[in-house]
């Protein structure tokens, strides 16, 4: 039989809530076999979750599914499906795509039903409940990646603190957006600044993550001074040499964003049942604290050579994405 060591939250999420099974026993054998074959589990649970709705909607019917019957709960075409995007097999082979590029196969509405960021399938945890979440998904670089920012203080800080790390205590709200742009600003950077040290998410997940303790680790490995802002100002020009790699591929505010449902839908039910995720004053709000041209999205020339990055000023600058020009040729995608 198959053996596995643990099985961590993405796996069970991804491989019961997502499409509807109760059996613990179908998710670790999914695992198992996403896992061995290379395959993020996120986007897995994503495009599984997306064939399953659709499936219910109408939009899929056994005979675009060889049959297999995608009612939510169904164990056995849950790993039957898996199977068939390992190998990409019929409807897997669409589905290998990601959500992003099968609805745009599939069509019929299906679009309605792709969650996924800059064309990545998001985790599990709905930003209508958690409004830096739901910013982090919308600015990551990478599409809808909650480990750019990961801001976990949204949820776990006191008032006060969050008031003193981020200008307001509603910081500490999960539904409130005030102080949310500062905050997703500060836990990227951070973040960015540990990736760089390569430390595990998990052990800066909050108490690690404050810039003392880092570069006090950095400092007796290395035999460098580094200051905590030091952390931070890493951090930005990490953040911000990213953001221009995007906007030199045709990025800009348009596509920071997330899927009509979470800023349209509210939730029906839960603690979090009436809320959307109200995105736009969090963007401003961000590119604000950034730096950047709060209309395109785009950094400006003053914050790049500022983080001495007056090459890629001038490249992006060549190519008329610098918002001081007036107005940014961006070509589209």
């Amino acid at each position: 039989g198959l053996r596995w060591g643990k099985a961590e939250f993405a796996t069970i999420i991804n491989f019961t809530s997502r499409v509807g099974v109760d059996d613990i026993e179908v998710a670790l054998k999914a695992g198992i076999l996403t896992d061995k074959y290379g395959i993020d589990l996120i986007s897995m649970g994503g495009v599984l979750g997306f064939a399953f709705e659709c499936y219910e909607k109408g939009i899929l019917t056994p005979k675009d599914t060889d049959g297999l019957e995608l009612e939510w709960g169904n164990g056995d075409a849950v790993l039957e499906l898996v199977r068939k995007v390992v190998f990409q097999e019929g409807l897997g082979k669409i589905l290998a795509e990601g959500v992003k590029r099968a609805a745009q196969v599939i069509g019929k509405g299906s679009e309605d039903y792709a969650i996924h960021t800059k064309g990545l399938e998001h985790i599990e945890c709905d930003p209508r409940g958690l409004q830096a979440w739901g910013l982090g998904y919308a600015v990551s670089s990478r599409g809808a990646d909650h480990l750019r920012a990961l801001p976990a203080f949204e949820y776990t800080i006191s008032p006060e603190r969050a008031k003193e790390l981020y200008g307001t205590e509603k910081a500490a709200d999960r539904f409130s957006t005030e102080g949310k742009g500062r905050m997703v600003k500060w836990f990227e950077e951070l973040r960015a600044f540990a990736d760089s040290m390569e430390i595990c998410k998990y052990i800066t997940r909050t108490g690690l993550l404050f810039p003392e303790p880092l570069v006090e680790m950095l400092n007796a490995v290395t035999g460098m001074e580094y200051k905590p802002g030091d952390a931070f100002k890493i951090g930005e020009r990490i953040v911000n040499v990213e953001r221009a790699f995007n906007v030199r591929e045709g990025f800009s505010r348009k596509d920071d964003t997330l899927p009509r449902r979470f800023l349209e839908e509210p939730l029906s039910e839960g603690p979090s049942k009436g809320h959307v995720c109200d995105l736009e004053p969090m963007l401003d709000d961000y590119y604000k604290f950034r730096g950047w041209d709060v209309k395109t999205g785009l950094p400006t020339r003053t914050k790049l050579e500022e983080l001495g990055l007056s090459e890629i000023a001038a490249e992006l600058e060549k190519m008329g994405k610098l918002p001081s020009q007036g107005k940014a040729c961006l070509k589209k995608k």
